[in-house]
């Protein structure tokens, strides 16, 4: 197997590196771990989803997710940083679009450290302060696209989902990667937690619809993560990434608590996982799709699209109020 595992060295996160690399605190006070708006009032639950309720103002809050050996701190589905220790200690990768405001759609990336990072064309270091960061998450809001922003909406409504934009490697025979996973979440399980994969789809994508007798595209993309996990020992090493991954949210949380003492609390199910006595959750090999109708459109149902998807056997929900954001009423 193609390595799959969720790893960062935590314990080298020591007072000395913070206070070297006060970027990384930066990142760690902006970090607003999964339901930081369970409490939030949404208004008229029964109100539609409109491109103006997540549109209203600039995404500040950034999420996390833990790679193979690094984390990638996100706004709004746009990986603002992936942090990793190096040879010149903590540092964090920000591609140039981001940090220069440029037009890039290559793969330039812009190395930070305790030195600062280097000014284009000249090869001296910027000193960081904290209105870089702000400007690298101003330019990462122009590319956010409306589905992104729906994604981070369900990610404030559901404090255990665990991880974001989750790819699986390739693997022998058929060398294939499947497409990026949108959300992965815990859910409870015969007494134990369950992970489960959710991919989110516009209510106007094509890609979720249905032609005559085709099968829509998204089937053969969740069918791909149903058989890279039932092939050979994918199931349980995925499971034990995702006991790790729980436990360096755990690590993480209490060093940004010292950072922002009123951080949210971790989701339930990220707890009990990461304690040191509990067992692997079990997978959902069978990932989910989540419809957000993000205005008011029937004819995915006149027209049939909802139920096809169904009777293909895949677990479908669809989004329409406010009050159906919450993933743990979905199972």
């Amino acid at each position: 197997m193609t390595d799959f595992s969720r790893e960062f060295p935590i314990n080298c996160l020591t007072d000395t590196v913070l206070k070297k690399n006060s970027w990384f605190t930066d990142l760690l006070f902006r970090w607003h771990p999964a339901g930081d708006a369970v409490n939030s009032r949404l208004g008229d639950g029964k109100a539609v989803l409109a491109r103006d309720c997540v549109n209203k103002g600039e995404l500040q809050n950034l999420r996390v997710a833990f790679r193979g050996g690094y984390m990638n701190f996100y706004c709004g589905g746009q990986s603002i940083a992936k942090v990793e220790f190096g040879r010149d200690g903590l540092q964090a990768k920000i591609h140039e679009k981001y940090v220069y405001g440029c037009e890039s759609t290559g793969k330039k990336y812009v190395k930070l450290t305790s030195k600062g990072f280097l000014e284009p064309g000249k090869g001296q270091f910027v000193p960081y302060d904290d209105q870089h960061l702000k400007k690298w998450i101003e330019n990462a809001n122009n590319k956010v696209g409306p589905e992104k922003r729906f994604v981070d909406l369900v990610v404030a409504h559901n404090p255990d989902v665990i991880d974001l934009e989750m790819g699986l490697p390739a693997y022998i025979p058929e060398e294939r990667r499947a497409p990026r996973m949108d959300l992965v979440a815990l859910e409870p399980h015969e007494g134990g937690w369950r992970v489960v994969l959710w991919e989110v789809k516009r209510v106007g994508d094509g890609r979720a619809r249905c032609e005559g007798d085709k099968q829509p595209e998204v089937l053969e993309q969740l069918e791909a993560y149903t058989k890279w996990l039932r092939y050979g020992d994918h199931e349980s090493r995925v499971a034990e990434a995702y006991q790790n991954n729980c436990g360096l949210l755990v690590g993480l949380h209490a060093i940004a608590k010292c950072v922002r003492r009123d951080i949210e609390e971790l989701g339930p199910g990220i707890r009990a996982v990461a304690n040191s006595n509990a067992t692997p959750p079990s997978i959902d090999v069978k990932p989910r799709l989540l419809i957000i109708y993000d205005k008011k459109n029937e004819s995915f149902r006149e027209n049939g699209h909802f139920d096809k998807l169904k009777g293909a056997g895949l677990r479908v929900e669809a989004v329409v109020s406010l009050s159906e954001l919450a993933l743990c009423g979905q199972s």
